[in-house]
């Protein structure tokens, strides 16, 4: 790669971490802040239930049990995986109208490989992308790291 290229790889990829941390970034932090409200008042919820009372007064016995372990398994927030997690930042981020114009932006000037235009209104859809939807585990594991 000669220098020229080498230079235009290097804006490229500091634009991308740039459009990450100030647009991917915040969507990750408030689904992450979203799902563990969510997962500490379904656990709210279940220490006074009766269901819960029970659990907790079986486990006191067995120095080593986790009262809340049924609901880590049946509850709706509290059995989220981290692919549930991606999940839902995907189709934050995928829902953003703003988000989708400015991934067409940067397809349509070469910044991102060509993706193809849509045949009724000549714009770039990035839901169904394979770009887009390749780059979010890279992105959100380069983010936690």
């Amino acid at each position: 790669m000669d220098g020229i290229q080498s230079r235009r790889f290097a804006e490229i990829e500091r634009l991308a971490d740039d459009y990450f941390r100030y647009h991917f970034a915040p969507v990750m932090r408030e689904t992450q802040a979203y799902l563990t409200e969510k997962q500490g008042e379904e656990m709210k919820e279940y220490s006074t239930s009766l269901g819960g009372i029970l659990g907790m007064m079986a486990s006191s016995a067995q120095p080593l049990s986790d009262p809340y372990q049924v609901l880590k398994v049946t509850g709706e927030w509290n059995s989220k995986t981290t692919e549930d997690y991606i999940s839902m930042c995907k189709e934050k981020i995928l829902g953003s109208e703003e988000i989708q114009h400015d991934l067409a932006y940067m397809a349509g000037s070469g910044a991102m490989p060509s993706l193809g235009k849509s045949a009724a209104n000549g714009t770039t859809n990035f839901r169904n992308s394979s770009v887009a939807t390749s780059l979010m585990p890279i992105w959100i594991t380069a983010w936690s790291n």
